[in-house]
């Protein structure tokens, strides 16, 4: 409870960061960086049951989304974000996929919603395209990686325990919408209110994957 609230001063800190303060840029150099440093020393320090090797891929996970956060902090470095993200993302999925390597698509249950996923990135590549310019590659890249984990989240359902399931599941499903949203608002059209939508969907989403990778076993 306490490091809950601990990890919402430090998100509603970075949220008037990118509101209030966006003039400011020390208080986001602060604040964001902060988020990924707080989880990373929580996690380890209720991680052992989880075993060595997933807590190498989901400590990488979080070392790199830190990464991707501090080259974020300035809008020329986006490749060099999408770069530590797309890591970040990939080392989730190495994390998830200890917990059912069985296929999602060869699985009855599952395959609905894997095609929910599956529409859902088709979709957003559509809007995305025209305006993606020399980007194109990269985003179609990044998007297979996070759409890919969000399978591997969806394939852990009845493997580990329902609490569990449901919080990286959520987690998941935000930390996409936040990916959208800041692509949507980089090369379709400005979203009022951005920043504050873009982290409040990251920290919250970010915030379920790690605690309730805690709670797989």
């Amino acid at each position: 409870m306490r490091f809950t609230l601990l990890f919402v001063f430090l998100t509603l800190g970075e949220l008037l960061a990118v509101t209030v303060f966006r003039e400011t840029p020390l208080i986001a150099y602060i604040f964001k960086p902060s988020l990924m440093i707080a989880l990373g020393l929580w996690y380890a320090r209720f991680s052992r049951e989880n075993g060595m090797k997933f807590n190498q891929f989901l400590g990488g996970a979080i070392f790199f989304s830190l990464l991707g956060d501090f080259f974020l902090l300035n809008p020329d470095n986006f490749l060099a974000g999408l770069g530590a993200f797309l890591i970040a993302h990939i080392l989730y999925i190495l994390a998830f996929y200890r917990d059912n390597a069985y296929p999602v698509f060869f699985q009855r249950d599952r395959l609905p919603w894997a095609l929910v996923i599956g529409i859902y990135g088709a979709f957003l590549l559509a809007v995305l395209t025209p305006g993606m310019g020399k980007f194109q590659t990269p985003i179609l890249i990044y998007a297979v990686a996070i759409l890919t984990m969000l399978l591997t989240l969806l394939n852990r359902w009845k493997y580990v325990p329902s609490k569990s399931f449901w919080s990286v599941m959520a987690g998941g499903c935000l930390f996409v919408l936040s990916d959208s949203l800041l692509a949507v608002n980089k090369f379709v059209a400005p979203i009022a209110w951005s920043g504050l939508w873009i982290m409040a969907t990251y920290a919250a989403g970010q915030f379920l994957i790690v605690t309730g990778a805690v709670g797989r076993r």
